[in-house]
């Protein structure tokens, strides 16, 4: 029994691993403060991946970044409006235009299926200054 579970674990943790691709870089870089509005988001995923879902919100100086505090209060965040001509193309490099953003701080959240149906999600915060 023991051997079986041991097994089976060690299948599954490969099967992660091997089974999504990863975001390797972004420009801008998470949690990154900008002396000027980018023009553009891009994603560099370790293999192809398509990009299904993506939004760029404006954090609200209000809003306290925890899970905590996501749980039990409403969000004050601005939903802002960007390009999806990069949603649903099967490729490693990913370019997203942006609208000309103010200063503030921003996540942009993505969710992105790997080549091999698996879906694979994350977020990008940045500061412009």
């Amino acid at each position: 029994m023991k051997i079986l579970l041991l097994t089976l674990i060690f299948i599954l943790k490969n099967t992660v691993i091997f089974a999504h691709s990863p975001l390797n870089s972004t420009d801008p870089k998470n949690n990154e403060t900008l002396s000027q509005a980018p023009e553009q988001l891009k994603m560099n995923f370790k293999s192809d991946a398509k990009l299904v879902k993506i939004t760029l919100l404006r954090q609200s100086d209000e809003d306290k970044d925890t899970k905590v505090s996501n749980l039990f209060s409403k969000s004050n965040n601005k939903k802002i409006k960007i390009e999806d001509e990069a949603l649903m193309k099967m490729t490693t490099k990913h370019i997203i235009g942006l609208p000309k953003l103010t200063s503030g701080k921003y996540l942009f959240q993505w969710r992105a299926m790997s080549k091999d149906g698996h879906l694979i999600k994350g977020d990008i915060s940045f500061i412009i200054e």
